[in-house]
């Protein structure tokens, strides 16, 4: 048996089996009894050690009884995160009168930023047949006390109009009403 470097090992509750790496030869006195040790999700039982199938509760322990100093082997493993998911960035925000990118997007963020609070924003939207509009409480364009900006051409002039024109229609601004001309 040592010429193939194993010996013949005693299991017990289960089967002999051989476990390479073991040489009565090289001092060892006795057979390495296996004793069944708690279970470990790693090895099935004695088939971790011979390729068998086992049940789960005979995980196996190697006992040696040679008088060999046992060695202690860690190995430590390191898990890196995988990075954070990108997360769409909304685009610059203009100064007030200055956008210059078309697009839904580049529309709510500038009405978030410049339009007067309380109004819901539609984009795209219907705008009765317009390239945006502001509607202020008007039953056959938005409900009764409703605060709506629909933008139905997503182009810079078309949502700067809507977000002066909200101040203007709320009250709060004499500006004149689409001042950025229209989208062309």
């Amino acid at each position: 048996m040592c010429a193939y470097a194993a010996a013949t090992v005693a299991l017990v509750g289960a089967e002999v089996g051989v476990l390479n790496g073991i040489c009565p030869a090289r001092g060892l006195t006795s057979a390495a009894a296996v004793t069944p040790a708690p279970a470990n999700p790693r090895v099935s039982g004695a088939a971790g050690l011979f390729g068998a199938k086992a049940s789960p509760a005979s995980t196996p322990t190697l006992t040696s009884t040679s008088g060999l100093t046992p060695t202690t082997t860690t190995t430590t493993t390191t898990t890196t995160a995988p990075p954070p998911p990108q997360v769409p960035r909304s685009p610059a925000l203009p100064p007030r009168g200055a956008a210059t990118v078309s697009g839904c997007e580049a529309a709510l963020t500038y009405l978030a930023a410049y339009a007067a609070p309380g109004f819901t924003v539609e984009c795209p939207g219907y705008a009765n047949g317009h390239q945006a509009m502001t509607c202020v409480d008007d039953p056959p364009s938005c409900g009764a006390e409703q605060k709506l900006i629909a933008i139905a051409v997503p182009c810079p002039a078309a949502y700067m109009n809507e977000a002066s024109n909200s101040w203007v229609l709320t009250a709060q601004s004499d500006a004149v009403i689409d001042p950025y001309g229209y989208c062309r």
